[in-house]
């Protein structure tokens, strides 16, 4: 009975809903939509979303800067040529003297007569990964930190090391130059 009860005033209340909006199948309209003179029009401050625009492309430009291959490329170049010798590191000064600014090639060059150039000690360095900082903001500046895989041998002995560098770039000329080195620690394998 309650639900016979539920059911008849369900039906009521829609009947009474459909008849006070007045649905009707047959629509017409007779006269076309127009604005009125109440509408109100947006303007649009071209200069602004320009610059917006121009800010953004930079940004974007800036960002690609990290991802330029060029980094990658002047990171593992050190590596390979400057950190990989026999005897002493500074005989390989003029193999990077391209991937390196003037100031830290000037750097390396005032090192040469004060470290000691030993025949039994060899070293061979590769680059295995490469961090930045996410938090860092894309400019024409950014440090690095590189792991690198390292074999070194000396007096006949042979030791691998994981050795991490921090590497200081600059965004020089349309690609990355390194202005700066330093390890930070070893570990052996």
């Amino acid at each position: 009975m309650k639900k016979v009860l539920f059911i008849l005033l369900t039906l009521s209340i829609l009947i009474l809903i459909f008849s006070m909006t007045g649905c009707d199948n047959n629509v017409t309209v007779t006269q076309p939509i127009a604005a009125s003179s109440d509408t109100v029009q947006t303007t649009v401050d071209i200069d602004n979303i320009i610059e917006e625009n121009n800010l953004l492309k930079q940004e974007l430009a800036d960002a690609s800067k990290i991802y330029d291959d060029t980094l990658e490329s002047a990171v593992n170049t050190y590596c390979e040529k400057y950190l990989s010798y026999s005897g002493s590191a500074t005989d390989n000064i003029y193999k990077v003297e391209n991937i390196i600014t003037e100031s830290y090639y000037n750097e390396l060059l005032s090192q040469t007569g004060h470290q000691k150039s030993d025949d039994d000690y060899e070293q061979s360095t590769g680059l295995d990964k490469l961090y930045y900082s996410e938090n860092s903001l894309p400019s024409d500046n950014i440090e690095v930190i590189a792991i690198c895989k390292q074999t070194v041998i000396y007096k006949d002995e042979i030791k691998n090391n994981n050795v991490f560098y921090t590497f200081n770039l600059v965004y020089d000329v349309d690609k990355w130059k390194i202005n700066g080195v330093d390890s930070i620690t070893t570990n052996s394998d």
